[in-house]
C-alpha cells in the first residue's frame, strides 16, 4: 500500500508536529459549540502554539476526523450536516488548502490521521497539513432535547460548500453481527 521509504526521503521529509490545540466544553446549557466551532478554536491554539502565525499560509492539506453522527450505522437528523468538514474549518481560518480529508469516525482516528499524513510527507505528496477534530455530542444533548427542540433554528450545526473531501480511513462496523445481537455496540458495554 505504501512505498518503502528510502534515507533520502527520511533525510529531506521528516514530519514534525509544531503546534497542538485542545478545547474542553461542556456547557450545562444549550449554548455549547458546534463541532465546526470546536475544530476552529483548536486550530486557533494549534497555530498560537506553534509561535507562528503565518503558518495558516503554508498548510497544504486539511484533515478531520468524522463525527460520531456520520459514522455509518448511526441513524440522526444530524447526519451528514456538514458537507465538507475540513473545508468548512479551513474557510473559517482563510486557509485555501490543495486536497481535503475526512475520515471515518473511530476511536484510532486522531491516530491514523498522524499515521497517515506522515507517511505522506516522507513520501513527498504532502507539506504542511492541520489535522482537527472535534466532537460535540455533550452540546448536541444539551441543545437539542428534548428531541422537538430540531425543529428550532440550528445556529451553526449545519454547513455546507458545495464540495466533497476525500474520504480515508475504515468504516467497517466495530462490532460483529454477534455482539450487536447482544447490544456489546460500544465499548461502554464491552
Amino acid at each position: 500500500m505504501y512505498n518503502q521509504p528510502t534515507p533520502d526521503m527520511l533525510e529531506s521529509n521528516i514530519p514534525i508536529l509544531v503546534g497542538v490545540g485542545q478545547i474542553t466544553d461542556h456547557p450545562q446549557n444549550e449554548e455549547g459549540r458546534t463541532p465546526l466551532e470546536l475544530m476552529v478554536s483548536s486550530a486557533q491554539k494549534a497555530v498560537s502554539d506553534a509561535g507562528a502565525p503565518g503558518l495558516v499560509n503554508a498548510i497544504t492539506d486539511v484533515s478531520a476526523c468524522g463525527l460520531t453522527v456520520d459514522a455509518d450505522l448511526v441513524k440522526t437528523p444530524f447526519k451528514k450536516a456538514y458537507d465538507n468538514v475540513p473545508k468548512l474549518v479551513a474557510n473559517q481560518l482563510g486557509i485555501e488548502a490543495s486536497r481535503y480529508y475526512y475520515a471515518a469516525p473511530g476511536g484510532n482516528t486522531p491516530q491514523y490521521l498522524v499515521n497517515y499524513h506522515a507517511r505522506r510527507i516522507i513520501e513527498g505528496h504532502d507539506e504542511t497539513v492541520l489535522l482537527v477534530a472535534g466532537e460535540a455530542l455533550h452540546n448536541m444533548f444539551q441543545r437539542f432535547t428534548p428531541w422537538y427542540k430540531l425543529f428550532t433554528p440550528w445556529k451553526g450545526w449545519r454547513g455546507k460548500t458545495g464540495s466533497t473531501p476525500l474520504s480515508i480511513g475504515d468504516n467497517r462496523p466495530g462490532s460483529t453481527p454477534h455482539e450487536d445481537q447482544y447490544k456489546l455496540t460500544l465499548p461502554s458495554k464491552v
